[in-house]
């Protein structure tokens, strides 16, 4: 029996990756270790720098693990420090025992029985296979057989690691383990969810060997065509998003198919369109403007009243921006934010700080549109515009210019004549 079953069977969670400082799983580790501080020590004591059985490679696995929580001794509580160490120590000069011909060896002729076995309720089976991967990449570069079998059987963890695997998928005979790789079979199961790094190895490739390349891009390209093209609305969500994220490979790698993919993805927006039309579920909301039309409409008020009325709202006696008011809760998470969406989203803007943008910006346009709804409000409203920006830049001073877009104060004006003249011929 291994020590991290041992520790289970007396109910302590333990793992053999080192999570680092900022995890939880560090912070639990430590507080097991000074509760349960004899037991640790005398597991430990009893484990031989030897691997000639899995319990025997998993226990090497773990006091690798312990050994590197020294790491975590500077922000430990002082009066517990002591304790702490001891235990780090043991694991240590446990690990420092470890011969790497022993761990070649047994993890050359036991690849498959380790990738293999089951771990039930130790949490520890995909750490098992990636540090078994990452083994093989270091004591096992010459089989072959254990390299190929990984690509076939754990190709996310090449994808995921590939910097530690691409010279041996360089010195490939025939560069055979990128054709393994990148087969139709896998593409298939791997695409979706490792894009990102499909698109790293192939950008490696490509500086590589062109010729190989071209080879399995076009693979690539086939792969996405098949499963993304010719969307109907029983599957266009799905294969919308799929082709989306493919373009940005095809724009990274400068692929001149790129083109043929965009014209396909404004196909399947009108099939998107129609699809939200026929089977979309709308979401109502009634939206008061009495507050702003009396602003607007009250004759005793200042032109700087009414204009501030269409982006500021009154907060405990002062004008507040609206929009800074809601920006005061970005990054914080409520339970639509779980719910998923096809709005890009980040961690500050979520999708309901998104939403209640939305709502702020739809306030605003209603309010314009009641301005615009006669003659004498798109007067004033022309006016608040003039006395704003006049106030601020000065009549002769303004011009708008930066990276992004020129104008001046002149093309704003003639654009909002534009309009009262379009809306005076209705």
């Amino acid at each position: 029996m291994n020590i991290v079953k041992k520790l289970k069977d007396r109910n302590i969670t333990s793992q053999i990756r080192f999570y680092g400082l900022k995890d939880m799983a560090t912070g639990f580790e430590v507080k097991n270790i000074v509760e349960n501080y004899e037991l640790y020590s005398t597991l430990l004591d009893d484990i031989k720098p030897e691997i000639k059985s899995i319990n025997g490679y998993i226990n090497y696995l773990y006091v690798r693990c312990l050994s590197q929580y020294r790491e975590a001794i500077p922000i430990i509580r002082e009066d517990l420090v002591e304790t702490v160490e001891t235990i780090i120590k043991k694991a240590e000069d446990i690990f420092i025992q470890y011969k790497d011909e022993d761990i070649a060896k047994y993890i050359n002729k036991n690849y498959k029985k380790i990738l293999n076995t089951k771990f039930e309720g130790l949490y520890i089976d995909r750490d098992v296979i990636e540090f078994t991967a990452e083994l093989i990449c270091k004591f096992g570069r010459k089989n072959s057989a254990a390299i190929e079998y990984i690509i076939q059987n754990y190709s996310y963890v090449v994808y995921q690691n590939f910097d530690s695997f691409k010279i041996l998928f360089d010195k490939s005979n025939d560069l055979v383990f990128y054709d393994m790789l990148m087969n139709k079979e896998h593409l298939d199961g791997d695409t979706y969810y490792h894009l990102k790094e499909i698109t790293y190895v192939l950008k490696h490739l490509k500086e590589k060997n062109e010729n190989k390349y071209n080879e399995i891009i076009n693979v690539l390209i086939e792969h996405f065509k098949e499963c993304t093209f010719n969307a109907t609305l029983d599957d266009v969500m799905n294969k919308k998003f799929r082709l989306s994220d493919f373009i940005k490979t095809l724009k990274e790698l400068k692929h001149k198919d790129c083109y043929l993919f965009e014209q396909e993805l404004k196909q399947q927006e009108k099939v998107m369109k129609e699809y939200l039309e026929k089977r979309g579920h709308k979401y109502e909301f009634n939206m008061d403007l009495k507050p702003i039309i009396s602003i607007i409409e009250d004759k005793s008020l200042k032109w700087y009243d009414k204009s501030l009325s269409l982006t500021h709202t009154k907060k405990e006696g002062q004008m507040v921006s609206i929009f800074d008011d809601i920006m005061k809760d970005a990054g914080k998470k409520g339970l639509i934010d779980y719910i998923t969406t096809n709005l890009k989203t980040d961690s500050v803007f979520t999708y309901s700080l998104i939403n209640l943008l939305s709502i702020s910006l739809l306030y605003g346009k209603y309010a314009l549109n009641y301005m615009l709804s006669d003659n004498k409000k798109i007067d004033e409203l022309l006016s608040f515009v003039f006395m704003s920006v006049t106030y601020y830049f000065g009549r002769d001073n303004i011009h708008f210019n930066n990276s992004i877009f020129e104008f001046d104060i002149n093309m704003l004006f003639d654009g909002l004549v534009e309009l009262k003249i379009a809306e005076e011929k209705k």
